[in-house]
């Protein structure tokens, strides 16, 4: 067996950099602001079966190397309100690469919860990581988005019922 003891790597030609496999190239995050009430931005109320962009929860990364893989990481704290009696409440999430799917809920009942009571409220802390080959080092665009299961108003990441929430991105050298 042998032993490679280095202390320093440079890169054989300038701008092209060192990719080492498996390593951490960089990190972006966006996470909520904490200065305010309102967790990610100013607007945490969600009632649309639709999705929607999650307000201020998009980042944007521009890998180093084309060949490497992007860990996306994502946090959020779930409050569905009192609604009809017998109902299901809770949200579908989606995250895209520009107008392009990495994950989602579709039109399945994503992270949800069925309550009897018309009184009944519920909280939940959401976590979700996605692995992505965006194939470019091109400034690449994620965006969170969120759809209430059948039109419940939905809070996220408002900081007066829970902790905001945070989305990062790794990339990852291949």
């Amino acid at each position: 067996m042998s032993i490679l003891k280095v202390d320093t790597i440079n890169e054989k030609t300038s701008g092209n950099g060192v990719a080492i496999p498996g390593h951490v190239v960089q990190v972006v995050q966006q996470e909520g602001n904490k200065t305010s009430s309102q967790g990610f931005g100013s607007s945490t109320i969600y009632t649309s079966t639709s999705y929607v962009s999650v307000d201020q929860a998009a980042l944007t990364i521009t890998p180093k190397f084309a060949s490497s893989k992007i860990l996306l990481l994502l946090s959020n704290h779930l409050y569905a309100v009192a609604d009809a009696a017998n109902d299901w409440r809770g949200a579908r999430l989606r995250i895209q690469r520009g107008s392009t799917d990495i994950i989602t809920d579709g039109n399945a009942y994503g992270e949800s919860m069925y309550l009897v009571g018309d009184s009944d409220r519920w909280m939940t802390h959401m976590s979700t990581m996605v692995y992505d080959s965006p194939n470019t080092t091109s400034a690449t665009t994620y965006t969170l988005q969120v759809s209430s299961k059948l039109g419940t108003q939905l809070y996220m990441n408002r900081l007066s019922y829970g902790s905001g929430g945070f989305f990062l991105a790794m990339e990852i050298a291949q």
